[in-house]
């Protein structure tokens, strides 16, 4: 599930209600009930809000990579129930003065950025929401891509004697040539240029089976104006050998189990380096030890990962295990991880299952502790979908929550209103994904809920090391 909530700082909830469309207690329009006995006909209590209890928080909607204007933007308290919901301004922003601490947001969006369709139906909740908080649902670029910043104008190195490819790597964007010395131009990707503008370019000389034999690099050649028309040159030094061995130790596999071992080096907190290995299989009981070659002393820090994938009843399920180390082996001084499968790759649930009632929840059980148990998790990501035979509609409704959450749990309610169009409960079968992740200790769900990737945490960047369990299957 590969899906992004993106924080954008338009509009904090310091700012004037000039910043969007307002929703406060007396004027919130929905049906909801409030705690005290609403009158179910579109307002919450008129009392005065508790300050510890209520504050702004500032929705901001993105359809097609663009601010979206006129789009339903529900809120809920802390339970899920519905309070309200409000339309986004020409900025495509809500404010919500009033919001519940703990309570929740859902718009018909996908976390893509993707509209609801006539025949394809979204929604994508954060909940836990906290007060002052500045919320994106959608991307505010293109949907599924990662904009381009510019381009690199790169000079490879000559000859180097038994290399068939040359391959030249420009933040996290790679081209590949069989042509000794020559002039490359990759495209620069946004997500990968640091904040100094200023690019590390890395390239390797590579054998007939693709294995590196020698390298050049430069770190940070400067970038000139402005993206997506960013530009940049450089001609790289002679080839030099002696690159280090890091190597990954696999032992003692719980079950026969596929694993796709990876490596990740970092400079400037952006990716710069990042080879990985086919899947290969690996028997219960044995190992498998992974040798990656890295640039000495160039990288900051790196990080090494695991996805296996495990049998679970009638399928399968993914564990996905990363970790920041912070290495420079050479030639002469190489160096190991070892990794005891058994303890330390993290079991999946063994069910996850879907009721699909007047509220939609997922429960999961089985799996390791850590993994399955909370409140050792930092959050929850999880996503339904189904579709009605008879009509050809499919639906799809993707949620972020925090890891205290324990199973079941349950989607928000939805506007009365619009809840028969945007997911009939009872007229379709339902399938699920649940991401149970436990991060280091440096990280929390605040980090998740407002940061670029929420939904995509699957990639071992630096904000993001740490364990992940993933779980896709159940029917209900």
């Amino acid at each position: 599930m590969q899906a992004f909530l993106r924080l954008s700082l338009a509009c904090t909830f310091a700012l004037s209600v000039a910043c969007g469309s307002i929703a406060n207690k007396a004027d919130a329009g929905g049906g909801g009930d409030d705690a005290s006995g609403g009158d179910g006909g579109g307002n919450v209590a008129d009392a005065a809000p508790d300050a510890a209890t209520f504050g702004m928080v500032t929705v901001n909607v993105f359809v097609g990579g663009n601010p979206a204007p006129s789009v339903a933007v529900m809120y809920h308290k802390a339970d899920g129930s519905y309070i309200g919901s409000m339309l986004t301004d020409s900025n495509g922003q809500v404010i919500i003065a009033d919001m519940p601490v703990g309570g929740a947001v859902t718009a018909p969006v996908s976390p893509y950025g993707d509209a609801s369709t006539a025949t394809k139906k979204f929604l994508t909740s954060v909940t836990h929401v906290q007060l002052g908080d500045v919320i994106s649902i959608g991307r505010s670029t293109l949907s599924g891509s990662d904009p381009t910043a510019g381009t690199m104008s790169v000079t490879m190195p000559g000859t180097f004697a038994g290399a068939r490819t040359y391959a030249v790597t420009v933040g996290c964007n790679t081209s590949t040539t069989a042509t000794a010395g020559a002039s490359l131009k990759p495209v620069i990707q946004s997500s990968c240029v640091p904040s100094s503008n200023a690019i590390d370019v890395v390239a390797y000389a590579r054998d007939g089976s693709g294995n590196r034999i020698a390298y050049s690099a430069v770190a940070s050649v400067p970038l000139s104006g402005t993206a997506p028309n960013m530009t940049g040159s450089v001609n790289m030094p002679a080839w030099q050998t002696g690159l280090g061995l890091y190597t990954l130790a696999l032992n003692n596999a719980p079950a026969d189990i596929q694993v796709n071992p990876s490596f990740v080096g970092y400079k400037q907190d952006v990716r710069v380096d990042a080879p990985s290995t086919t899947t290969t299989s690996v028997a219960m009981g044995t190992g498998l030890s992974t040798p990656f070659l890295m640039i000495p002393g160039f990288f900051q820090s790196t990080s090494v990962a695991v996805r296996a994938r495990i049998p679970v009843g009638q399928g399968t399920a993914d564990s996905y295990l990363a970790k920041r180390a912070d290495v420079s082996p050479t030639a002469a001084n190489p160096e190991q991880v070892s990794w005891d499968l058994t303890t330390d790759l993290l079991q999946p649930p063994t069910s996850v299952t879907v009721t699909a009632d007047t509220v939609t929840s997922v429960a999961w059980s089985g799996g390791t502790a850590s993994c399955s148990d909370n409140p050792s998790l930092d959050s929850i990501i999880y996503a339904v979908s189904g579709g009605v035979q008879s009509t050809g509609i499919t639906y799809e409704w993707y949620a972020l929550a925090s890891g205290t959450q324990s199973s079941p749990i349950a989607l928000p309610q939805l506007d009365p209103a619009l809840a028969q169009a945007l997911w009939p409960t009872a007229s379709f079968d339902s399938t699920a994904a649940l991401v149970l992740l436990k991060a280091d200790s440096a990280q929390t769900y605040d980090d998740f809920r407002l940061s670029d990737d929420n939904f995509g945490l699957l990639d071992p960047m630096p904000d993001h090391a740490g364990t992940r369990c993933i779980t896709y299957g159940g029917a209900g």
